[in-house]
């Protein structure tokens, strides 16, 4: 039951603000529509990297524009020597149909915008393309709501994380039913995260890279 409440609430805290209006005192009825939540515009929240430190399953999006499910991020609990935090991202890739377990890292700068939840993010080094994310609501045992977007003018991203891995469907229906009341202009997906196809996935890649490891060592 506290696993539902919580949930709910990243959803209820961060959806809030695109819906926030005034009503009349007559009838309790909406009056006026307040503009909508900016995350180009949000400050972010606080963050301590030892409380968010450890593995993270996206739970749901909003929009799905990444071909990825199973995704589970694990994230090191102290920076490196040049004052950036791993990250580890194992999935499932299902670009042009597939179904293919990937494994990946990424390094987040843990500067001071990264303490006061802005994160700037990019999976490859190389990359001249990064994504701002911003902490919008989180509880360090349970959940965490975030905002993004690539660029100024661009779509804004939601993405739902959560601590553990498979949530019930009462779980999902209540977050479904208060992301349709609050956040009417956005639509949440549902990311894969059942057991049995994840924990299948990950197996399987964990198989062949043991396979490649054995025939190296054969023909050393």
């Amino acid at each position: 039951m506290h696993s539902n409440i919580s949930i709910v609430l990243v959803l209820l805290l961060g959806c809030f603000m695109q819906t926030t209006y005034s009503e009349d005192p007559t009838t309790n009825k909406p009056t006026t529509i307040a503009p909508e939540f900016s995350c180009t515009t949000h400050n972010g929240l606080a963050t301590d990297l030892e409380a968010i430190a450890g593995s993270w399953y996206e739970a749901a999006r909003a929009y799905d524009e990444d071909d990825v499910q199973c995704l589970k991020y694990s994230i090191e609990a102290t920076p490196d020597g040049d004052n950036r935090i791993n990250i580890k991202l194992e999935y499932v890739s299902t670009a042009d149909g597939k179904w293919e377990p990937e494994i990946d890292s990424a390094l987040l700068p843990w500067d001071d915008n990264a303490k006061n939840g802005i994160f700037s993010w990019t999976n490859d080094e190389t990359s001249e393309t990064s994504v701002t994310f911003k902490m919008v609501s989180m509880d360090n045992s349970s959940y965490a709501f975030l905002c993004g977007y690539k660029g100024i003018g661009s779509q804004p991203l939601f993405k739902v994380l959560t601590r553990e891995r498979a949530l019930s469907s009462d779980q999902k229906t209540l977050i479904e039913e208060k992301f349709n009341d609050l956040c009417q202009n956005e639509a949440l997906v549902w990311v894969e995260q059942s057991e049995q196809k994840c924990n299948s996935a990950m197996r399987s890649i964990g198989q062949t890279l043991l396979v490649l490891l054995s025939t190296l060592l054969i023909f050393q």
